[in-house]
């Protein structure tokens, strides 16, 4: 009813683009709602990660394109999912524009260290946003996309932290957070692999992630002249797609 009611009302106001968000949004499932507000999460790491890599010219090349494709997805998402939980959305809209402004701005230290402080609370509204819609739904499927799809997160703010580190402007909590965000990020894959609903193939996926993720792990024990930012991009990046097709695959179930 409230779908149908936004839909009319966007007719009546002849606005195109609003009629086009509701309908996106009244089609989505409870699992992509949650799918894509927790894409969000994984996305104010990545950017911040992204930004590192570019400042410290880490695979600067893809860090580029990583960004470039973040930013616009980051609003076509919000957009989509905003009239499921209007409330949490606001929030991050009213987050996302400094926060776009630096990403989107000349690459330097301090903007490095400001993007750090703005994608933590742009973090904490994402997490508001998806926990809401995963409640919402009360349905058990939902809550393991919820979860594989912070895995994306994870390995993103495993990297992002490390790259701060490197780049020698953490402020003494980053080797605290990659820790923190590790055995995190273990737990939860230790419980998604015990899920009821594995099909075959997420079982073969889940445990291609496990080593990977135990490949990134060691790589992130490596601090100072030692530091591998390279190795470290590249095992986030390995995991985050494979959870990325990991979150697909149980959203699908939702969808049955």
């Amino acid at each position: 009813m409230k779908a149908a009611l936004m839909a009319c009302l966007a007719l009546l106001f002849w606005d195109p683009a609003a009629a086009q968000s509701v309908a996106q949004s009244s089609a989505l499932s409870r699992a992509e709602a949650v799918n894509k507000a927790g894409r969000q999460r994984m996305l104010t790491q990545r950017i911040v990660k992204s930004y590192c890599q570019l400042g410290m010219e880490v695979d600067a090349a893809r860090a580029r394109a990583q960004l470039a494709e973040a930013l616009p997805l980051f609003e076509r998402q919000l957009a989509e999912v905003k009239p499921l939980a209007p409330r949490a959305a606001r929030e991050l809209e009213e987050l996302w524009p400094p926060f776009r402004a630096l990403a989107a701005g000349p690459v330097s230290r301090s903007g490095a260290a400001s993007l750090r402080a703005s994608g933590a609370r742009l973090l904490e509204a994402a997490e508001r946003l998806t926990d809401e819609l995963e409640r919402a739904g009360g349905d058990p499927v939902a809550g393991l996309v919820n979860l594989a799809g912070r895995q994306r997160m994870l390995s993103q703010r495993v990297a992002k932290a490390y790259m701060l580190e490197a780049w020698g402007i953490g402020n003494g909590a980053e080797r605290d957070e990659i820790v923190a965000a590790a055995a995190e990020f273990g737990a939860a894959l230790e419980h998604l692999r015990a899920a009821q609903q594995n099909t075959r193939e997420l079982r073969v996926e889940l445990a291609a992630v496990a080593v990977q993720w135990e490949w990134l792990a060691g790589a992130v024990a490596q601090r100072g002249a030692a530091a591998y930012p390279l190795v470290v991009a590249d095992a986030s990046e390995a995991i985050l797609q494979r959870m990325e097709r990991i979150t697909r695959m149980y959203e699908a179930l939702g969808a049955r």
